[in-house]
Formats: C-alpha cells, structure tokens, sequence
C-alpha cells in the first residue's frame, strides 16, 4: 500500500448542516465545498492518494450500498474520478482531513488543543 490522504466527506468537501443525514436519507449530500474540491483535484493530478473518511459506510450500516453508491456519484461530478471510501485509519495513512481531530506532537507529555 502507498501513503495516503484521508478527507472526510460532510462539512469538508460537502456542506453539512446536523441532522440532513437523518433528514434527507443516506443518498443526500450536500453541494461541494468549492475551495476543498479544488485542493483534492490539486493533490490528485501530483499523483496524490485520496480518499474518502466517512462514518457514513462504518459498520453496523444499514444504508451501505445506497451510501457508497451516492459518495461515488457525488466524487464523479464534483471531483472527476470515484475515490476509495474507508471510515478508518491506517499504517499508510499520512494525513487527516477532519474538523474533529486534533493535531498532537508525537511522543510528547503534553497536548495541543486550541478550542481548550
């Protein structure tokens, strides 16, 4: 496996107000995040792997297929190419795209939050 880039979906590259999951079905997502899409495309044409981070498709899922299916369509038209969809990190992930994740320097006793 190579390096990767995880970005997640809603409130990153999709506009998301809480509560349009429950509120629209799992097919619904928002419009793109122009800027956002544009820094994917950016990353991809340098040979970049992206993909896509979502609690959309974590298990127990329900909606998976219909969730997966819509993601596909939405990353076709706005970013020009389906990405792989994952809902977990792992050893070749390099980097998270994520406004719930906090930066913390490694093997350090102390942590970084700026909203704390």
């Amino acid at each position: 496996m190579s390096k990767h880039l995880l970005v997640e979906l809603d409130r990153k590259l999709a506009y998301y107000e809480s509560g349009d999951y429950h509120k629209y079905g799992p097919a619904y997502i928002g419009d793109p995040i122009i800027s956002r899409v544009q820094t994917v495309r950016k990353w991809l044409r340098e040979g970049k792997e992206v993909k896509i981070f979502t609690a959309r498709v974590a298990p127990p899922h329900v909606h998976l297929l219909t969730s997966t299916q819509a993601i596909q369509k939405w990353c076709e038209e706005h970013i020009g190419q389906k990405l792989p969809i994952v809902y977990y990190k792992d050893r070749d992930t390099e980097e998270i795209w994520d406004d719930r994740a906090f930066n913390a320097a490694a093997n350090k006793d102390d942590w970084y939050n700026p909203r704390r």
